[in-house]
């Protein structure tokens, strides 16, 4: 080889090595590097590990979806609103079952801080997803039963018609369950892939 040929990957000079094909020339002299596959990375270069990459994104996700749960369990779930009386009150999610989802919420994003990761507590994910499930169904209750809270409403004295409307905190629970469910499922398949 020339001096000043790019480095790269060219066919190996060394006859005794021909069944390995290709060897790594740095640009000044050949290294002891070789391979059959010339698209190989270059020697000393960083490997990417795509279990690793797929583990960290699960691990932002639960992240995300633990802050999506938490911030709907702090806000608006319901209004309420008798027209006649020109009354509304807006049901917050620390009125009620918020205090759970908060709850729950902090102890997922514990999970995804703490546990998450290559070399970590291996039941982390399992108790994450448990934890997103029971957020999960309790989001999905307080929606199908919105409109439970109107007889309190009228007995307030509200009266006549009552309309109940869901609200963006309640459904911000739903999304940030329905996140750490789907991250949890991806870190556990990730972890089950062999690595390459």
């Amino acid at each position: 080889m020339v001096d000043g040929a790019a480095p790269g990957w060219y066919p190996d000079p060394d006859p005794r090595e021909q069944q390995a094909g290709f060897r790594w020339w740095d640009g000044r002299q050949w290294m002891a590097a070789v391979t059959a596959d010339p698209s190989s990375p270059p020697p000393g270069a960083p490997r990417v590990d795509p279990a690793a990459i797929r583990l960290s994104r699960a691990r932002v996700l639960v992240i995300v979806g633990a802050f999506l749960a938490g911030c709907g369990s702090i806000g608006p779930w319901a209004k309420l609103s008798a027209p006649l009386v020109e009354e509304t009150v807006m049901v917050v999610g620390t009125d009620g079952d918020g205090v759970i989802t908060l709850i729950g919420a902090l102890l997922i994003a514990g999970l995804g801080l703490l546990a998450f990761g290559p070399d970590r507590w291996h039941p982390a994910p399992v108790v994450t997803l448990a934890v997103a499930a029971v957020v999960g169904f309790i989001a999905v209750v307080d929606i199908l039963q919105v409109d439970t809270r109107v007889p309190e409403f009228k007995a307030e004295g509200a009266g006549g018609r009552v309309n109940a409307s869901l609200q963006p905190g309640l459904w911000l629970v739903l999304v940030g369950a329905a996140t750490a469910i789907v991250a949890s499922v991806l870190y556990l398949r990730a972890r089950s892939r062999p690595t390459p």
